[in-house]
């Protein structure tokens, strides 16, 4: 998947979240929600790097 969206972006920039479900025709239409929902969550997660938090949640001592 990462793959063809860097193929796809040499050619034209992706700027729409239409145009990057145009990128992925191959999904069947019955598992395309999920699919794209777990997509737009993975960008969510790093754009928000929301992972850097947890760890530094999880680095620190809880206190009573």
């Amino acid at each position: 998947m990462a793959r063809e969206i860097v193929h796809h972006r040499k050619t034209k920039r992706i700027e729409t979240h239409r145009r990057s479900e145009q990128l992925f025709t191959y999904i069947p239409p019955h598992k395309q929600n999920k699919f794209f929902a777990q997509v737009f969550q993975a960008v969510r997660i790093e754009v928000n790097q929301e992972l850097e938090v947890l760890k530094e949640c999880w680095c620190k001592p809880i206190e009573f």
